[in-house]
């Protein structure tokens, strides 16, 4: 066993490497990265990333701009309930076992316009939530979590082009699930130098706290990265989604939700539903899926890349920075919390729905978002060829030793393949993404009639 002065020894003696991107971020790239220009771009690219994000929506679902219409539990419970019984009271009623503020509250705000605009409200809180992580992402508060400006901008062009993804697109009854999102990475950025931006930050976790159960995984995910990072704002954080979650605790313990009926859970469905869901999925979308589908039995394929996935995500983890660890971490028990009590009308057995193209969208965008986190994580760190003697030497000593910036030192040959496996993700993405990237428009049931009929004067009142 060496002894602790040689391991010094090869931490002292490793040549520095900064990639460019981080440069960038820090002005060291000369009179570029110097320029009031440079500064005034960088200040405005969540701006910028907002724009581009909701046109991407935008080209993806233009009838949702165009036409919008309400999705599942939109109009059927919450504008039915704001316009039948309204009040404050009516914002912290449970349903299905827990709170749903963000879509009680958008849809009694959208009492206070015409009824025929309330369709319209509820697509723009959607939309404005679902970009919302995105520009978050390239701001820099973000660098903690991928420290290169364009690895982030990147990894947010991902996540609003995410195949597999038309149940939480576009509409407020599944904002929640971007909201969820949001609030991990609030949890894990960098904390904020401003008054507004600490009240925002309360704001966004406990918006997203009060909106489904979410809060009640994130606790412990917090907790640990609180242990492991001991900054005083994570601990304000913890505490606003503790709350929260002991709010929704509650309500999942004294309010109904449903039966789950039978999930019909086994070893090959898990892999089965993680292969098909999370992890072909993200990279070749419900199209890929459906085709995939028509080719017979695709149980074994999907077995296969069930396996494959998990293990590209645990050697992963090995390799990025604790904050993406984190977010891989939530992705891991939000797959496992939906598997565990999945809400479905599907008259098989769950897991045999679940298995399906196109079944339970909304359970896989944060687990197939941590996945492609993983993958852009492990090129955020520095592959540099002067690394290898460092890489050599450790290889020589003790399993890992952790850099200062908390990512994992591995053997040069187990880099090697994972540095090939996400090349051959990211190739995959350029054929899922185009091939998902149109979903099919909602049926137009013209709501501005029906609203119309509702407030005009020819109401029949007599029955």
């Amino acid at each position: 066993m060496p002894n602790s002065s040689d391991d010094a020894e090869v931490t002292l003696n490793a040549p520095e490497y900064q990639p460019a991107s981080t440069a960038f971020e820090t002005g060291q790239l000369g009179e570029m990265g110097t320029t009031g220009a440079a500064r005034m771009f960088v200040r405005a690219l969540p701006v910028l990333v907002v724009v581009a994000s909701v046109l991407i929506v935008f080209s993806r679902r233009p009838d949702a701009f165009i036409h919008p219409q309400f999705w599942a539990e939109d109009g059927k419970y919450w504008f039915a309930a704001a316009y039948n019984h309204g009040g404050v009271a009516e914002l912290f009623q449970p349903h299905t076992g827990y709170l749903q503020f963000l879509s009680r509250f958008t849809a009694m705000v959208s009492m206070l316009f015409p009824v025929s605009w309330a369709p319209g409200i509820f697509v723009a809180v959607a939309v404005a939530v679902q970009v919302a992580p995105a520009a978050f992402l390239v701001s820099e508060r973000c660098s903690s979590l991928i420290a290169s400006r364009t690895l982030r901008l990147f990894l947010a062009s991902l996540y609003v082009a995410i195949p597999n993804s038309f149940e939480v697109d576009a509409n407020l009854t599944n904002a929640q699930w971007h909201l969820a999102l949001l609030a991990l990475l609030v949890v894990v950025a960098k904390p904020p130098r401003t008054a507004p931006a600490r009240v925002a930050d309360v704001g966004i976790v406990a918006l997203s706290g009060l909106t489904g159960p979410f809060c009640i995984l994130l606790f412990p995910v917090a907790c640990v990265f609180l242990a492991l990072r001991r900054r005083p704002w994570t601990a304000v954080l913890v505490g606003a989604v503790g709350v929260t979650g002991l709010a929704q605790l509650v309500m999942l313990f004294t309010s109904p939700r449903g039966s789950p009926g039978a999930l019909g859970a086994s070893i090959s469905g898990f892999f089965t539903i993680v292969g098909r869901q999370v992890f072909l999925g993200a990279i070749v979308g419900q199209s890929g899926l459906e085709h995939l589908s028509h080719g017979g039995d695709w149980s074994a394929i999907s077995i296969a890349a069930g396996a494959a996935g998990i293990a590209f995500a645990l050697a992963a983890g090995m390799q990025v920075r604790t904050e993406v660890q984190i977010v891989g971490l939530f992705g891991a028990l939000v797959l496992a919390a939906s598997l565990a009590s999945p809400t479905s009308t599907n008259p098989i057995k769950d897991w045999v729905g679940l298995s399906l193209p196109g079944v339970g969208g909304r359970y896989w965008l944060i687990p197939m978002f941590a996945f492609l986190a993983l993958a852009v994580g492990v090129i955020d760190q520095r592959w540099d060829p002067s690394r290898i003697s460092e890489w050599r030497a450790l290889h020589r000593r003790a399993w890992p030793r952790a850099r200062s910036d908390g990512a994992r030192l591995i053997s040069p040959w187990v880099a090697a393949t994972m540095a090939g496996a996400v090349l051959v993700v990211l190739a995959t993405l350029a054929i899922g993404i185009p091939r998902d990237w149109r979903y099919p428009p909602f049926v137009n049931y013209h709501f501005a009639r029906y609203a119309a009929v509702l407030v005009g004067p020819t109401v029949n009142t007599s029955t």
